[in-house]
């Protein structure tokens, strides 16, 4: 869910597999859906499921596959997941594998490759997810946090191997970790990305 550019409230509508807005007569406003998609219907066909902004207008959005069939995603969670360009129509990036949450930063697009644990970014020249970028699976949050509760301002890195890193991209220290389990660690970090 984000606000663009021209104030407008802009969602993903996963079940229709649209981007929508609010209206005051109906369940949504539907304003745009991806090119491989021959109809709005009430089917999950291909489970978009992320939108990011870029100069304030909806740019990305994500999909665990481009089906054209009632809940065709399930069966291309593997490797059948895309990128699509909301303003030029287009797949950018496929052959994920369930992305979603994609960000526009530092411009680059990143997003989360969910289905191989992977955090990366599209290299949109090339059409081509490049996991990592040098660090070492990491994902940011804020683990229960309350705008104003107990742990609000505390964020949580979660590493894809064993074992606690000194370091995170040679910089910033790890305070205490948090819980471990096999195959992955959560440290409390003294870092915001």
């Amino acid at each position: 869910m984000v606000i663009d550019g021209g104030g407008r409230l802009v969602f993903v509508n996963t079940l229709f597999g649209c981007l929508a807005t609010a209206s005051e007569t109906h369940s949504f406003i539907p304003l745009w859906r991806p090119p491989f998609l021959s109809k709005l219907a009430a089917e999950d066909r291909c489970h978009l499921n992320g939108l990011t902004l870029r100069d304030g207008w909806p740019a990305y959005v994500t999909a665990v596959s481009t089906s054209d069939v009632a809940d065709g995603w399930r069966d291309h969670r593997r490797d059948g997941g895309v990128v699509v360009d909301v303003r030029a129509d287009t797949i950018v990036a496929a052959g994920l594998s369930m992305p979603h949450s994609p960000r526009w930063h530092g411009d680059r697009l990143w997003l989360l490759n969910a289905g191989s644990g992977e955090v990366g970014f599209v290299d949109l020249a090339h059409g081509a997810f490049e996991p990592n970028d040098g660090f070492d699976d990491i994902l940011i949050g804020a683990l229960r946090a309350s705008p104003n509760g107990s742990l609000s301002g505390q964020s949580y890195v979660v590493y894809g191997g064993t074992g606690v890193p000194a370091t995170v991209g040679g910089t910033h220290r790890i305070l205490s970790p948090a819980s471990s389990k096999p195959g992955r660690s959560v440290v409390r970090a003294d870092m915001v990305i």
